[in-house]
């Protein structure tokens, strides 16, 4: 059975980087990777104008240049499963030491809360 947090054509799990998950018009979403794969199929000189969806076939359109990162929103609920699964890096674990922040040092480390791990995946994932 497929997860919610992996491509359904590649079948890998979806990241910040160029795995990122984007959503069709249609609403299914798939990694970055892959649309991109899919969009650049064509006659060889230019890059197709919308991208079929591989499970319903619905066509989303792309801009002139089939710009996938600019085109297809980021699927926001993939990437709040995945904070919430601890599936990106850098996710706080609840069985840390040191329950106060206080690193031995005297100084207070500030915690990444779920939402500032989603704010920075989205962000990572508009930037690249």
């Amino acid at each position: 059975m497929r997860s919610e947090l992996e491509c359904s054509v590649c079948y890998r799990t979806y990241n910040v980087g160029p795995r990122c998950p984007r959503e069709l018009h249609c609403r299914h979403t798939f990694c970055e990777s892959c649309l991109s794969t899919l969009a650049a199929r064509g006659d060889g000189t230019r890059r197709q104008l919308s991208i079929a969806c591989p499970l319903c076939r619905h066509r989303t359109p792309l801009p002139a240049g089939g710009a996938v990162r600019q085109a297809l929103r980021v699927d926001e609920d993939v990437l709040s499963q995945m904070v919430a699964a601890g599936l990106l890096e850098g996710t706080p674990r609840e069985d840390s030491d040191s329950e106060d922040g206080d690193g031995g040092d005297g100084k207070t480390a500030h915690r990444m809360t779920d939402q500032d791990l989603k704010d920075l995946a989205l962000m990572s994932c508009y930037m690249m």
